[in-house]
């Protein structure tokens, strides 16, 4: 049953029986030290009171003056300002003959008499005549007795004693169970929200680890390490998991990267053969028509609407040709390297159709690169014509181009709002557009030149930032 339970409600809970269990500690820790400390309490509480009424009651010996003696033996327990506890049960000033002089309780002590003669516990010792000038006695119930000699002049003239019964000794000790139970509870009572709120923080990372990993199947890995804090280097166990969770989540996200890009890849690739053999099929007879086109209008036509007619024949055959002609891009290799005109006239031509866009460059190429430069050309310009498109009117479009490593590598960014999901999935196949957004032959166009040129091209989009990077790396033989 309990190993069912959730560490959200099992953490709490061993936290609340540790604060139960060091909570009846205490008390029975806090119990058995006062009850140690009870009798030493109570015999010093008597001595400090013997030791302030000694010096007022010698002079009433000195004097023989019995009522004064009983006034200041009876002032101490008529007084209600004190703890009841740690007051005498009994006072008896003894003469210097060691009898009865005063004493609180007369009928029990009358004057002149024994007190061990009166109360057989004090006929254990020879009290009134005891060489100690102070002592503390144990008396048959249990009760404790303090003893303080009087003098006057540097001579002893009689002996005070304070009993202390056995019910006071209860009395606070039954004081001190009272305040340790309520001790246990304020604890229980404090402590055990406490103790639940702590135990759910220190179960929080791992419920929310198994939350993670239930969710695996149904959710990207980025959306689950979103969730994941940045913990430090160093840390506990848990901390420790969860940095070898979100290490595990960011290998899962790169092994589905690497596979959707395999996919994309071969699905491209298809495509492409795909497109070449159909554009291959298509020049043929495209030619043939327009040949026929061309022979007819050298011919002259009488009928002014045939003209017409055969005038817009020609256009959309020639149109169609230059569609095939963007499925059959190849870059070949020319002589003319990558200089950094090449780079001053995409710019040129950019800015030519960006309308309202506003372009900001930053082209670092202090060589020419030995890369075709109408390829890596007509890539750039496909690339930020795209991009002031999705920027719109008033949008910033900003592009680097400058050696990276063994390679050429551009960094291509706009405004705008964020790409569809579905748009990035198949965002490099012809004809994959909404309509009103173009044939989106310029990126197929920009990607087959990357793939055959042996670089990549990545693109990653959120809302207001669209950022495409080509890197073309430079033949090994032709490296510097």
């Amino acid at each position: 049953m309990f190993e069912r339970l959730s560490y959200r409600v099992k953490v709490p809970l061993n936290i609340m029986l540790v604060v139960l269990l060091t909570a009846a500690i205490t008390a029975v820790t806090l119990l058995g030290y006062h009850y140690r400390t009870v009798e030493p309490d109570l015999f010093r509480s008597g001595e400090r009171l013997a030791g302030a009424m000694v010096p007022a009651l010698g002079n009433t010996l000195v004097r023989d003056d019995v009522w004064t003696a009983w006034e200041i033996i009876r002032g101490p327990l008529t007084d209600d300002s004190g703890d009841d506890t740690l007051r005498p049960a009994v006072i008896t000033l003894l003469g210097e003959d060691g009898r009865v002089f005063a004493s609180s309780a007369p009928r029990r002590f009358p004057l002149g008499s024994e007190v061990g003669d009166q109360d057989g516990r004090y006929a254990a010792r020879d009290i009134g005549h005891a060489g100690e000038n102070q002592g503390r006695i144990r008396l048959e119930d249990q009760s404790l007795l303090v003893t303080e000699a009087v003098f006057v002049d540097e001579r002893r003239v009689g002996t005070l004693l304070l009993e202390l019964e056995r019910p006071g000794v209860l009395d606070l000790y039954g004081g001190a169970l009272t305040q340790a139970a309520w001790l246990t509870g304020v604890l229980i009572v404090a402590g055990a929200p406490i103790g639940w709120w702590l135990g759910r923080r220190v179960a929080r990372p791992l419920t929310r680890i198994g939350g993670l990993v239930d969710r695996v199947a149904t959710e990207t890995p980025e959306q689950l390490a979103r969730e994941l804090p940045d913990r430090k280097a160093d840390g506990d166990e848990v901390a420790r998991l969860e940095r070898r969770f979100a290490e595990m989540l960011r290998e899962l996200a790169e092994k589905q990267r690497l596979e959707g890009e395999v996919i994309r890849s071969e699905r491209l690739a298809a495509v492409g053969r795909l497109s070449a053999g159909i554009a291959h099929e298509v020049n043929n007879p495209l030619g043939g028509m327009l040949n026929a086109v061309c022979t007819q209008r050298h011919r002259g036509v009488d009928d002014p609407q045939v003209a017409r007619t055969m005038d817009l024949i020609e256009r959309g055959l020639n149109q169609i040709r230059e569609t095939v002609a963007a499925l059959l891009v190849e870059a070949r290799d020319t002589p003319h390297a990558l200089e950094w005109q090449d780079l001053e006239d995409v710019h040129t031509l950019a800015a030519a159709q960006a309308g309202e866009v506003t372009i900001h460059r930053d082209v670092r190429l202090d060589r020419p690169l030995p890369l075709p430069a109408t390829a890596v050309r007509q890539v750039l310009l496909n690339l930020l014509l795209n991009a002031c498109q999705a920027a719109g009117a008033g949008g910033t479009v900003r592009y680097t181009v400058g050696r990276s490593g063994d390679g050429l590598e551009a960094h291509v960014r706009n405004t705008g709002p964020a790409m569809a999901p579905e748009l990035l999935e198949h965002l490099f196949e012809p004809f994959y557009r909404r309509a009103g957004e173009g044939s989106g032959l310029g990126l197929w166009v920009s990607y087959q030149i990357v793939q055959q040129l042996g670089g990549s091209i990545d693109v990653t989009s959120a809302p207001g930032d669209t950022r495409f990077r080509v890197y073309l790396p430079i033949p090994s033989k032709e490296r510097v």
